[in-house]
């Protein structure tokens, strides 16, 4: 008998109604809301698929009246809830109440350090309304996280996220370039280097978890080139209508919440989902080209490099899967 490795992870879609109108969001494509009955029946069932972590996402989750009823459920099954947010109707007293419930980090979507930008993109005022969810939030003690979509038009800002980060108490940095059709191998080339330089320019602001330096970062390329998708198998996604998919890019419907049970799907999903390498949907390998970044880059020093191929490696080691969008290489944690 096959020994299968526990669901870590769910997103929850709940809704797709949001307030703003972003022009890259795949939300856009539902206009359901996912219904209670079916939501309790996801929660329900993470005691015994052993879920670890809860991502309630959108649209805009706190559109729902019953948020908190929903969030309140999770905390007590013992979930750690992130909260994906637009941050736009985070005001004091919503703040209190998700520190109150119990909701562990909430992640906010950064399109710009621009006030100008960000209101074209999202609407007049909500880059100030971005900013004083951030401060109501590290008021409460919440992390706070942000996931910063690339694309060209913010990708000469990579420095100035950090910087922002730093000056608003921001706990990580999660750089996700914008994938429509086929995801764009020189905004990740650009990308990854100047992540690189940028862990070399601000590493008395980096945090690093406690590693032990690797002797040769071949041993990374391996690791990180045989890592194999985690959809389907330790992650589910659910829509706003129900269906259910392996990851939120990849469209194809594994089942549907209304019709079947949480764990029939995953059962299914995982002994009939292939295992592999290369992300159906990034279509490239992160090894080769992070190799190539490595070797041609000059701004940085060969013990950054060293030292932050060593924190990558002590994260991935001794995994089989792992998502290829959610590496650490893709991440910044501040101190």
């Amino acid at each position: 008998m096959i020994a299968m490795k526990n669901l870590a992870a769910i997103i929850l879609n709940c809704t797709s109604r949001c307030n703003l109108n972003c022009y890259y969001c795949a939300a856009k494509e539902f206009t359901d809301e996912l219904d209670r009955n079916s939501i309790e029946k996801i929660l329900n069932s993470t005691i015994e698929l052993k879920t670890y972590y809860l991502m309630i996402a959108g649209g805009e989750p706190l559109l729902r009246s019953d948020i908190y009823d929903i969030l309140d459920h999770a905390n007590k099954l013992g979930l750690v809830i992130i909260l994906m947010s637009n941050g736009t109707l985070i005001n004091k007293y919503i703040a209190k109440k998700l520190k109150d419930i119990g909701v562990d980090a909430v992640r906010l979507t950064l399109d710009s350090t621009e006030e100008y930008k960000i209101d074209k993109i999202k609407g007049s005022g909500a880059y100030r309304k971005i900013l004083m969810a951030i401060n109501y939030l590290n008021h409460e003690g919440i992390g706070v996280n942000l996931n910063i979509p690339i694309s060209y038009d913010n990708i000469n800002e990579i420095e100035q996220f950090l910087n922002f980060a730093i000056n608003n108490n921001i706990r990580t940095l999660r750089f996700s370039p914008i994938i429509k059709k086929d995801l764009n191998v020189e905004i990740c080339e650009i990308l990854l280097r100047q992540i690189l330089v940028l862990h070399e320019k601000y590493n008395e602001n980096i945090s690093y978890i406690d590693y032990e330096p690797i002797n040769e970062l071949d041993e990374f390329y391996e690791v990180l080139g045989n890592l194999r998708c985690t959809g389907g198998r330790m992650l589910l996604n659910v829509n706003p209508d129900g269906s259910i998919t392996k990851c939120p890019y990849v469209r194809r419907s594994l089942g549907n919440i209304k019709e079947n049970e949480l764990k029939e799907i995953w059962i299914k999903s995982y002994f009939n989902t292939k295992s592999s390498s290369i992300c159906e949907v990034m279509k490239i390998n992160l090894a080769v080209l992070l190799g190539n970044i490595v070797y041609n880059v000059k701004e940085v020093s060969i013990e950054t490099i060293r030292k932050v191929v060593s924190a990558w490696y002590f994260m991935i080691k001794g995994k089989e899967e792992y998502c290829l969008r959610d590496l650490p290489l893709w991440y910044i944690n501040l101190r």
